[in-house]
């Protein structure tokens, strides 16, 4: 490597301003190089900690690494966790010391990590686990979150990834607490 930098440097054609410009250019793929590795790194000390290796499999292959890395952790967080569980018709309310969460179809849930960022939280995971129903399903992660190799995902996706779905849910909260 650096016998390629002496090279490009001694070209007589080479101004220093271009010597500056490729040097930085170069640091930057280098500190990229290091991030994308470090991000894998994370991935993988997920998979150690305990996921279903085929679950994270499914949501690496489909999802960005930090969509990834979000998703793996609630589905970490939603075998250690413990409710208070009310099943209704169309809901069901999990209760805890932190709070009093409503999941509607498995699927959508009203904590604030689902309302930011649009991804399945661990009271879905747990929801999910506790109804014997598969735990991960491509069409929970939300169109913004799919890598860019997936993008032809969008025309699989449900109607719970709509805009009017995610009020519909908002609509539930309130009808729940009305009870």
């Amino acid at each position: 490597m650096n016998a390629k930098l002496k090279e490009y440097i001694t070209k007589e054609q080479v101004t220093m301003y271009l010597c500056i410009v490729g040097l930085f250019k170069f640091l930057d793929y280098k500190s990229k190089q290091r991030f994308d590795k470090q991000k894998i790194g994370e991935l993988r000390t997920l998979y150690i900690q305990g996921s279903n290796p085929s679950i994270s499999k499914q949501i690496t292959d489909i999802a960005s690494p930090y969509a990834s890395k979000l998703v793996i952790e609630h589905l970490n967080l939603s075998k250690r966790s413990q409710y208070q569980v009310e099943q209704d018709k169309d809901f069901i309310t999990l209760t805890s010391n932190n709070g009093t969460y409503i999941i509607v179809d498995l699927m959508q849930c009203n904590c604030a990590f689902m309302k930011q960022y649009l991804l399945p939280c661990k009271h879905i995971f747990y929801c999910r686990r506790l109804n014997n129903v598969e735990l991960f399903l491509p069409s929970m992660i939300h169109n913004r979150w799919l890598s860019a190799e997936n993008d032809t995902l969008n025309d699989l996706m449900p109607l719970h990834n709509s805009p009017v779905y995610l009020t519909d849910i908002h609509n539930i909260e309130k009808a729940a607490k009305k009870k």
